[in-house]
């Protein structure tokens, strides 16, 4: 099985603990194992809807690419903006 790649239907589980995994978009990049303060900024942007894909904030009529956050501090005010994606769809929110 590849967690690179889509799969139709749930997610699968996770191969160490056996929750759901989240998809995430297949360009991201995973911090090493041990940067807690890194994993805890990415389970944050998870639990608030975020999946890594390419997010923008409007500007008008124009659609500005926004990097994602290097820390978690920034990660909580990252997560307030009114952010979409390419598409023009916005963030869903699990909050």
């Amino acid at each position: 099985m590849s967690f690179r790649y889509p799969t139709d239907g749930a997610a699968p589980p996770c191969p160490e603990c056996g929750r759901a995994l989240a998809r995430l978009d297949p360009k991201f990049s995973a911090p090493p194992r041990r940067a807690v303060a890194q994993w805890a900024k990415v389970a944050f942007l998870i639990e608030h809807g975020f999946d890594f894909r390419r997010v923008y904030e409007r500007d008008g009529d124009v659609l500005r690419s926004v990097d994602y956050p290097a820390t978690l501090a920034a990660a909580r005010c990252f997560a307030e903006l009114s952010l979409v994606y390419a598409d023009g769809t916005p963030v869903r929110r699990r909050v």
